[in-house]
C-alpha cells in the first residue's frame, strides 16, 4: 500500500515530466491533483514561461479527435490506470 509520501512524490515527478513535455498548469492539476499555483512556483518561476493554450470544449473530445491526437492521448496516458480500450468505446448514453 502506498503512503501518503509515495503518492505526493508520484504526483510530484509527474507534475515535472508534465512542465517539460508543455503542459497548461490546469492539465498538470488534473492529471495530479497539486494545485496551480504549487505548480508554478515549483516548475515555472518566470510567469512568461507558463505554457498557454486553450482547453478542450469537453472531456468527450476524445470521441472526436482524430487518429493522431487520440494516440497522443494514449501514450500519455499508458502509464496511469486508465487503457485506452476504455476510452475507444464511445460514451453510453442513458
Amino acid at each position: 500500500m502506498l503512503t501518503r509520501g509515495d503518492r505526493h512524490l508520484h504526483a510530484m515527478q509527474q507534475a515535472k515530466q508534465l512542465a517539460a513535455l508543455g503542459a497548461r498548469l490546469k492539465t498538470i492539476h488534473i492529471m495530479t491533483g497539486m494545485p496551480p499555483r504549487q505548480v508554478q512556483s515549483l516548475f515555472f518561476p518566470d510567469a512568461h514561461t507558463i505554457p498557454r493554450g486553450r482547453a478542450p470544449d469537453s472531456a468527450e473530445w476524445y470521441h472526436g479527435a482524430n487518429l493522431i491526437l487520440r494516440t497522443d492521448a494514449c501514450l500519455s496516458l499508458a502509464p496511469s490506470t486508465t487503457s485506452c480500450a476504455a476510452m475507444a468505446s464511445p460514451p453510453r448514453k442513458p
